[in-house]
């Protein structure tokens, strides 16, 4: 009897251990990162999912060489690469999807990502998100200071609205592009085409946004 139970432990022992192999072949995010210098070298760079919850944790490495190594098989999220706190200053954060595959990243002022499909969309999202934001700023801006001139403010209003709306057609259509997947999911919540609203009869009727 006792040797039974010895070779049925030993069998569910190389089970158990190929799983989780195999499941680390096929689904392990594999992130190089690079850093500006060796300053950080010794500094804890961490991995954190963008909706933090106590069953995902977060992953944290050391930066050795200017460079650092995450792997992980919680794939399949948006998630933050960013530095220790205390060393975090002139280091830019970066979103990043845990997609399998190796995920090539450079931390700096400003932070990049690409190398999977996923990332590589997600990069090019960034850059045009970056023009938005300083194009509806700087018409923001100069509508708040057109003071009394309403005309002047009209102008500058309408601007702002145009590049944002362009910036959000460009998001639906990426995203739309893109079909399914963790990317497609996070941009098409940002700006959904429709929204649901219970009626007084107990109904739920969907109604279009613009």
């Amino acid at each position: 009897m006792k040797n039974i139970m010895v070779v049925v432990l030993a069998v569910f022992t190389f089970t158990l251990v190929a799983c989780q192999s195999g499941k680390k072949e096929g689904d392990l995010c594999r992130i190089e990162g690079q850093m500006p210098s060796d300053k950080w070298d010794g500094k804890y760079m961490f991995l954190v999912p963008m909706k933090n919850t106590d069953s995902i944790g977060v992953d944290s490495v050391l930066v050795e060489g200017d460079k650092f190594v995450i792997e992980t098989t919680k794939t399949n999220l948006m998630s933050v690469i960013r530095m220790d706190f205390h060393f975090r200053y002139g280091l830019q954060d970066l979103l990043v999807v845990t997609e399998p595959g190796t995920v090539k990243v450079k931390i700096g002022e400003e932070s990049s990502g690409g190398g999977t499909p996923q990332n590589e969309a997600l990069q090019q999202w960034k850059i045009r998100t970056q023009v938005h934001n300083a194009q509806y700023s700087t018409f923001n801006k100069a509508s708040r200071n057109a003071g009394s001139d309403s005309v002047q403010y009209k102008i500058m209003k309408e601007k702002a609205d145009s590049v944002h709306r362009e910036y959000k057609n460009y998001t639906r259509k990426l995203a739309e592009d893109l079909k399914e997947g963790t990317l497609h999911d996070f941009l098409g919540s940002m700006f959904p085409t429709s929204y649901k609203r219970l009626m007084p009869d107990g109904s739920t009727k969907e109604f279009p946004l613009d």
